[in-house]
């Protein structure tokens, strides 16, 4: 979809829908101006605004969308992204969503206003925009999901971790360490991450015949202040029992900051296994 398909439909010359794109105050009247933004809209066409900077098909650019840049896991990603790519010769924008769909939605905008030339993304939820899903289709802006599948993108290429098979074999290393009551802290369960790690932690204690415990599975999110607290409702839940499954998204030293002042120490109050 281009401005000629545009004028084409509206039934106007190319010149009328770019001054309508452009908010130009002259030669187009009030109802056509409507008409044409609602066709817009409509469409769910997206005006390339660096059409007149490139002579090139390709603009030697790549938008990467995280969640949280403060995930010691992500910086890493994106340096790895980087790296390739400027030894291809492209030139990387970076987008951190924290964690919220609007403005995930907002960097994807940008991106094909841009006309990147591909976009890595690691989703934070389901995109409910079908307006902006329509765009991305016609924009033929290639996509590769990183770490989370996502419904929005059923078709789409992805790179991903096996994090049920992970999560099975790190519960299934305490168990075979004698640990009989174990707790899972997970991330947000509407994630596929998530729900693919919690799934693990089922698996392996149904294979070793230890019952799930709903008091000692606990859900927050990925940052540090969730960890903590959901460290601190861990330890009022186990009473003399030191023995968990700790999986929430950071290393140990950050685990310890829920854990200090309790005798829960990730250093050596209980066992832990973390992603």
């Amino acid at each position: 979809m281009n401005i000629s398909d545009i004028a084409r439909m509206a039934g106007v010359s190319k010149g009328t829908v770019s001054r309508v794109i452009n908010d130009s105050p002259e030669g187009v009247s009030e109802e056509t101006r409507k008409r044409i933004k609602k066709m817009i809209e409509d469409v769910g066409y997206i005006p390339n605004r660096v059409a007149g900077s490139i002579t090139h098909a390709r603009t030697g650019t790549i938008g990467i969308i995280i969640p949280d840049i403060q995930n010691f896991f992500f910086p890493q990603v994106v340096k790895g992204i980087e790296d390739c790519a400027r030894i291809h010769g492209y030139t990387v924008f970076l987008g951190n969503s924290e964690s919220d769909i609007k403005n995930e939605e907002r960097y994807l905008r940008t991106f094909i206003e841009k006309r990147v030339d591909g976009i890595v993304l690691n989703t934070c939820g389901e995109i409910t925009d079908k307006k902006l899903l329509n765009s991305l289709g016609v924009s033929r802006i290639p996509i590769v999901l990183m770490d989370r599948k996502s419904e929005s993108f059923p078709n789409v290429p992805g790179i991903y971790v096996d994090n049920r098979s992970a999560a099975c074999e790190g519960v299934g290393y305490l168990l075979r360490s004698g640990l009989k009551r174990i707790a899972y802290l997970g991330g947000n369960d509407q994630l596929y991450t998530s729900r693919e790690r919690y799934r693990g932690y089922v698996m392996a204690l149904e294979k070793a015949g230890v019952p799930v415990e709903p008091d000692l599975v606990l859900h927050g999110d990925y940052s540090i202040a969730s960890g903590i607290e959901m460290i601190n409702r861990l330890s009022s839940r186990l009473g003399g029992d030191r023995r968990d499954f700790c999986r929430v998204g950071y290393d140990g030293d950050r685990c310890d900051q829920g854990t200090a002042g309790t005798k829960y120490s990730c250093a050596g109050g209980y066992s832990g296994i973390g992603f």
